[in-house]
């Protein structure tokens, strides 16, 4: 037994144990990169119809770019210039739905004349019990409660014949697997716009 740890200085060593596992603990539970910076970028470029910053971080285009880069059939800058524009087009005809998991339904969430609030990141309870599906759901999925007022009626999103006075939206953030990675590990630092949902029983209609 080391006399030197546990004995008149075993107060002191103890209590710098117990900060640093605290510190260590706490290191492991941390969000790594700026997924909050990243939602409010996001949510600004649809306010803005900034389609340049929205294809950048929406996980979809942001995937497709991804790929579309490592080709090597055929001239890589056309291609890319073809995509952008097709999704481009996509997101200027789209329609208003509240249907979750629809493409660029986002555009109509945030209206240029919405006011928006942004909560904090927030980790995805996992499915199920695999402890290895676990991590990887944890390192791959946050969400973000994203708030919303409509001061203009005619901008407002309608939720049956009435439009809505104010939303909150379950909006989540995701990442894209690069390289030769098999699974996205927690210390990745980017972040993808990956689609809201509309909490239904948070709308206050006018």
């Amino acid at each position: 037994m080391n006399h030197k740890l546990f004995g008149k200085g075993a107060g002191p060593v103890f209590a710098a144990i117990l900060v640093i596992g605290f510190m260590l603990a706490s290191c492991e539970d941390k969000i790594p990169g700026d997924p909050e910076g990243v939602m409010k970028q996001y949510v600004n470029a649809i306010k803005a119809r900034d389609f340049k910053t929205i294809y950048s971080l929406n996980r979809v285009t942001a995937r497709q770019k991804y790929h579309l880069e490592q080709t090597s059939v055929g001239n890589v800058e056309t291609i890319l210039k073809t995509n952008y524009e097709e999704n481009k087009a996509a997101f200027d005809s789209a329609e208003f739905t509240l249907t979750p998991a629809v493409q660029w339904g986002e555009k109509y969430f945030f209206p240029p004349s919405a006011r928006v609030s942004f909560g904090k990141p927030e980790r995805i309870k996992p499915v199920g019990d695999d402890p290895v599906n676990a991590e990887y759901e944890k390192a791959l999925t946050v969400k973000i409660h994203v708030t919303a007022e409509y001061p203009d009626v005619n901008e407002a999103p309608k939720l049956g014949d009435r439009a809505i006075k104010t939303a909150v939206y379950d909006c989540a953030l995701g990442k894209i697997r690069t390289g030769k990675s098999v699974r996205v590990y927690d210390l990745d630092e980017k972040w993808y716009f990956n689609g809201c949902i509309l909490e239904k029983d948070r709308v206050q209609l006018n």
